[in-house]
Formats: structure tokens, sequence, C-alpha cells
């Protein structure tokens, strides 16, 4: 499935590296289109066996997915005006004992042209509690099952 992901770097985070690990493999074994896109052109954790974009890329990227790991690179997905199915992954919830601007994150869940995925069941109560928002389903830091339940989600609808 044609996919392009929004991270903040490409530096070394569990995040980064289970989901590098993850396109490395899609890239060698199938003909699928993913990319990269990095806010800050860091050197990579992994080596990428695939395309690293620039920021502007995005606005043009359609027919596929748009993937962010953050609520900032959420916000950047959001202003893209394509027909792109856009998908905020998060991957743990150290954010919330953070200081936090409320209403951004709330207005981000909350938006219709975003589906939601967490890494675990644990991340459901907490996410309903404070913001009255449940995500769209769970799945690890892996693209394939990402793209599985996005097309499971795609069926119910």
């Amino acid at each position: 499935m044609k996919t392009m992901v929004h991270v903040a770097n490409l530096g070394y985070s569990a995040k980064n590296y289970s989901l590098f690990k993850s396109i490395n493999e899609i890239v060698e074994k199938s003909l699928e289109e993913v990319s990269v896109v990095p806010l800050d052109m860091t050197n990579a954790c992994v080596q990428l066996r695939t395309a690293i974009h620039q920021m502007p890329e995005m606005g043009s990227f359609g027919d596929g997915i748009l993937l962010a790991l953050s609520f900032k690179d959420a916000e950047t997905i959001l202003g893209c005006a394509n027909n792109a199915i856009k998908v905020l992954y998060i991957h743990d919830l150290d954010w919330m004992f953070e200081p936090i601007e409320y209403s951004r994150v709330y207005d981000i869940l909350h938006n219709n042209q975003l589906k939601v995925i967490v890494r675990s069941e644990e991340y459901l109560e907490p996410l309903k509690k404070a913001f009255g928002f449940t995500p769209e389903g769970t799945t690890q830091c892996n693209l394939e099952e990402i793209w599985t339940l996005l097309e499971e989600i795609k069926t119910e609808s």
C-alpha cells in the first residue's frame, strides 16, 4: 500500500527503530511504495532502503496513506490538501505526563479526517478518560499490521 511516513527525525528511538525495520522488510520483499519524510534530516538509526523526501512532497502525495507518529506531525499531515488517508500512530503515552495544550490534542484526536491507531489496548482507557476518545484500533509499530488494521476499518465502514 502506497505510504508516506512523517517523522520528527531519523535518529534512534524505539519507535523509529521498529518502524524503519518494518519499512526495510517491506521494501526488500515487495514492490510497495513506502517513503519517509523527516522534519529534521539527522543520521538514520537504521539504514533506510527507501526514499527519503523533503517536507513539501507531502502536499502532492495522494492515493495512499500519510502516517504521523506525533501530534505535531499529525497537525502537519492534516494541513496537506490531498486525498491521502491520514493516520496518527500513538506509540506511547509519555506525552500525557508533560505539559500539553489540551484543546490542541483534543482537536487533533477528534478530527474526522484522521484515523488514530495506538500500540496497546492499555492506551484505550487513558485516552477515553482524558479526551473522550476511542482510537480506531491497536497494533504494534509495524507497517504491515497498520495496513491490515486500516483495511479492517475500511471494510467495517
